[in-house]
């Protein structure tokens, strides 16, 4: 009868399972969004997605009295700029609803925005767009602790028609106030009033006696006409 071998297996060492991998992240604490009062909201991620797009059109209406309204194109040249960046700390842990309430805040403020991605600032842009999908939440708490952000902006453009006047020249200067003429005193003559004396008593110096003869034509100070009305100039 054959003889009949039978082989049983040795486990071996076990190996550890390998983690599943995951996109890598780049942290790039350059990149931010900055008002012009100065409030800056950072990005903690660098943006993974950035189109920067051609003309955004913008319209203006201008009132014409008796004439139907002009529409015309106001923002030629006009540039659109989108991306797409995760919110969220290193360990995912933290929350992050205080920086996503600022950007909240900043999109509704309506001010201008320096806009840096990282590599260059890109000048200043407009908020037109704003959306937040949530990705990760806290065990337990369940506030938000990573979320992808997509922001949508326009090149700031402040030179825009005004509504409801077609006129270009500029506002007319006001007209220069007159000097103020010089505020001059009388004197009544009487016996025994000399220029000397006037100059003395009205400027406090009696060597100004020639101002009174020259304001008033007096050829000869020592003939004065009782009654006569000098002027007197200022001190």
């Amino acid at each position: 009868m054959p003889s009949v071998i039978i082989w049983f297996p040795i486990p071996g060492p076990r190996l550890p399972a390998r983690p599943i991998p995951t996109p890598r992240l780049v942290q790039h604490p350059k990149a931010y969004l900055q008002a012009e009062d100065g409030t800056r909201v950072v990005l903690p991620w660098a943006p993974r997605e950035v189109d920067v797009g051609g003309d955004a059109v913008e319209w203006a209406t201008l009132d014409r009295p008796g004439r139907k309204p002009l529409v015309r194109k106001s923002g030629d040249g006009l540039r659109t700029l989108s991306f797409t960046a995760l919110f969220g700390h290193a360990d995912h842990q933290e929350p992050i609803e205080t920086e996503l309430g600022r950007l909240r805040a900043l999109a509704q403020s309506g001010q201008r925005v320096l806009v840096n991605l990282g590599v260059l600032e890109r000048g200043w842009w407009r908020i037109t767009g704003l959306s937040i999908t949530t990705l990760l939440r806290q065990e337990g708490t369940n506030h938000v602790t990573r979320a992808e952000v997509s922001v949508s902006l326009v090149e700031a453009y402040d030179v825009r028609p005004k509504i409801g006047s077609t006129s270009t020249k500029p506002p007319a200067k006001p007209a220069p106030k007159p000097a103020p003429k010089p505020a001059y005193r009388y004197h009544t003559v009487r016996a025994g009033d000399t220029l000397w004396d006037l100059a003395v008593k009205y400027l406090r110096d009696g060597r100004r006696w020639r101002e009174i003869a020259k304001l008033n034509g007096v050829r000869d100070p020592r003939k004065l006409r009782i009654g006569t009305k000098l002027k007197i100039p200022p001190k």
